[in-house]
């Protein structure tokens, strides 16, 4: 109740989580996961909510937005640099897709990504950014 009134997330429960494989279900034990199926993702999911939603929806958001993203999506420099420490635990993952004129309707956001130098720059803003204070991985949304 403490952390709900505080609208927290414990970081210690971190490493905790990591041992128990948490911070990357459905990852392949060689990116560091827990390589369990969908259906081992769903239970464990619905178990954390039993004891406490807000913990539960943080796991679910670090597994099914910032990881999974970059597990489907991810380069492999990218995998083994952000998805790895990730998936191990060692590092928690952030997701900015919400904006102030469009919601969370991805269609009609309107920060651009483009090429520059090699580099993605993005240009936009964004709000309620899942993790965004605790996070040191992000994963944000642009066209």
């Amino acid at each position: 109740m403490t952390w709900d009134e505080a609208q927290a997330f414990p970081p210690e429960l971190v490493p905790k989580m990591a041992a128990l494989g948490l911070c990357g279900i459905s990852i392949p034990e060689s990116y560091g996961g827990a390589g369990m199926s969908s259906i081992d993702y769903c239970i464990c999911i619905e178990e954390l909510a039993r004891v406490d939603p807000s913990v539960s929806l943080s796991v679910a958001a670090h597994n099914g937005l910032a990881v999974a993203h970059l597990s489907m999506f991810g380069s492999e420099a990218q995998k083994q640099k952000y998805l790895i420490p990730l998936a191990k635990g060692e590092k928690l993952g952030a997701w900015g897709l919400t904006e102030a004129g469009a919601g969370s309707d991805a269609a009609a956001m309107r920060t651009m990504a483009r090429r520059e130098a090699g580099d993605w720059v993005l240009s936009g803003s964004k709000q309620f950014i899942t993790h965004g204070k605790i996070a040191s991985t992000m994963v944000v949304m642009g066209r």
